[in-house]
C-alpha cells in the first residue's frame, strides 16, 4: 500500500511524514506521590464524559475516605485514569487547580517535554484510544479487570512536532471553551426558567389583589382545582414488535430513555393496539426511576410505562398544565407506589392542587414559558453543532489528516 504525497504507512495507519510513533512509556512516566500533606487538598473524580472534576461538585456528597493520607497527589497538567473504568474512556487532565488528590487505586501519570499534555488530552479520548483500551491486558487477580500503568505504556501513538501539538491542542481547547460557555448560557437559563415557572404559577401577571388558599396566597381571580377533576389519563401500550430502524408506516417508540435523552432508537407501526401521541399531548412517566416527569412535543407510540394526559375542559390549556406537572415532579417522585417497580401514586396524582387562572392568563403564561424554552433549545442545537464540529476536527488535526501551520 503506497502513501500519498508527504504521508507514510506507520504501524498505526498513515500519518505525516515529520511525525513519530512512540510507545506512550517513552514519553511519558507513572507517577506514584502518596498524600503526606495536612493540606486541604481537593479530591477529583475521574469521569468519563468530563475527564477530572471534584468528586463534592459530581456526586453532591462525599463518597471518598476521611482517611486521605493514601489518595494519590496529581499536580497540574498531570493524568489520572481509572484502571478498571479505561476502556469507557474515564481519563482525565488537571488544568484547573495547581495540585489535587485521587483515589488510590487509580494511575497517575504526566507527559516528557516534548509532549503537550493538552494534545494528549484529546489523543487519548478519541476513537482509536477508546478502541484499543477495550483490548489491553488486565491485571492479577487482586486487581482483576484493571489495566495497569505498565500496559497502558504500551500503546504506540502519534508524536507531532511540539509546536504542531501546541496548534492542534489550542484549535480544541477553543471549540472546548465554546462547548463550556453554551453549557452554562443553558443552565442559567434553566435557572431564571424555573425561577419564573414558581413566579408566573403562583402570582400570575400583573395582580395586586391576592386571597390566602389551601396550598397558600394566589391571586383573587384564580381557583384551586384538583388534578383529578380536570384531566384524563390513559396508559401507553406496548406494541408486540418493535423495530430498530425507521420503516414505512412506522413511529418512534416513546420510552423513558427516548423522552429524557431526546434520542431515538427503536420503533413501532401504528395500529389499532397501540397509542399514538401528538407534539401537542402530555406525556408523563408513570413508571420506573424518573417516574412523575412530564414531557410535551413528541410524536409517536407510547410506552406502557407512560401516560398520556388530557384536559376535560376547553377552559384548561394544554402546555399551562404541562408546566404546572413539570414543578410536581418531586412530589410526585418520592410519593410513590410499588415495592419493586416505582410507580406513581394514582392517589396523589389525581389530588394535586392546580391553581387555575382564566384561560387568556393560562395561555399567557405557557406563551413566556415557552419562550424561554425556545432559547434552551436554540442553545442545546449550538452545543450539538460544536460538539459535531469538535468530533471532526478531532478526526482530522489528530490525525494529520489536515494540517496546521505551527506558529
Amino acid at each position: 500500500m503506497n502513501s500519498k504525497t508527504g504521508y507514510k504507512i506507520t504501524q498505526i495507519g498513515e500519518i505525516p511524514e515529520e511525525w513519530q510513533v512512540t510507545p506512550l512509556g517513552k514519553i511519558a512516566r507513572e507517577i506514584k506521590l502518596k498524600n503526606d500533606s495536612k493540606d486541604n487538598f481537593i479530591v477529583f473524580a475521574v469521569t468519563k464524559h468530563s475527564g477530572l472534576v471534584p468528586s463534592l461538585h459530581y456526586f453532591k456528597k462525599r463518597v471518598y475516605s476521611q482517611d486521605l493520607s493514601k489518595y494519590k497527589i496529581i499536580k497540574k497538567e498531570q493524568f489520572a485514569y481509572s484502571p478498571i473504568h479505561l476502556n469507557e474512556g474515564s481519563i482525565g487532565l488537571l488544568e484547573t487547580e495547581n495540585k489535587g488528590l485521587v483515589s488510590p487505586l487509580h494511575v497517575v501519570f504526566e507527559f516528557l517535554p516534548e509532549a503537550n499534555p493538552r494534545f494528549f488530552k484529546y489523543l487519548l479520548k478519541s476513537h482509536r484510544f477508546l478502541s484499543i483500551y477495550s483490548h489491553l491486558p488486565q491485571g492479577s487477580v487482586e486487581r482483576r479487570g484493571s489495566i495497569l500503568f505498565r500496559e497502558f505504556a504500551k500503546i504506540h501513538v502519534q508524536l507531532p512536532p511540539l509546536k504542531e501539538q501546541n496548534k492542534i491542542a489550542s484549535i480544541l481547547s477553543t471549540v472546548d471553551d465554546a462547548i463550556q460557555k453554551t453549557n452554562e448560557t443553558i443552565q442559567k437559563t434553566r435557572e431564571l426558567k424555573k425561577g419564573l415557572m414558581q413566579q408566573l404559577l403562583t402570582k400570575g401577571i400583573g395582580h395586586t389583589k391576592f386571597k390566602q388558599t389551601e396550598i397558600g396566597e394566589i391571586p383573587e381571580e384564580w381557583e384551586i382545582v384538583r388534578l383529578g377533576e380536570i384531566i384524563a389519563h390513559e396508559k401507553g401500550r406496548k406494541p408486540k414488535t418493535l423495530l430498530d430502524r425507521v420503516e414505512q408506516n412506522t413511529l418512534p417508540y416513546l420510552s423513558a430513555e427516548t423522552l429524557r435523552t431526546e434520542t431515538l432508537t427503536q420503533w413501532a407501526r401504528e395500529t389499532g393496539e397501540v397509542m399514538k401521541v401528538n407534539s401537542d399531548d402530555i406525556i408523563l412517566i408513570w413508571d420506573g426511576f424518573y417516574c412523575g416527569d412530564s414531557f410535551i412535543g413528541f410524536e409517536g407510540i407510547l410506552s406502557s410505562t407512560m401516560i398520556k394526559i388530557e384536559p376535560k375542559k376547553p377552559s384548561l390549556d394544554k402546555r399551562f398544565l404541562f408546566y404546572f406537572l413539570k414543578t410536581c415532579f418531586k412530589e410526585l417522585n418520592s410519593k410513590i407506589s410499588g415495592m419493586y417497580l416505582k410507580h406513581v401514586n394514582k392517589s396523589v396524582f389525581e389530588s394535586l392542587k392546580l391553581p387555575l387562572p382564566p384561560l387568556s392568563e393560562q395561555r399567557k403564561i405557557a406563551s413566556i414559558l415557552s419562550v424561554i424554552d425556545g432559547k434552551i433549545e436554540k442553545e442545546k442545537e449550538r452545543k450539538e453543532q460544536l460538539e459535531k464540529l469538535k468530533k471532526g476536527l478531532m478526526q482530522d488535526l489528530l490525525t494529520g489528516r489536515v494540517r496546521v501551520k505551527a506558529d
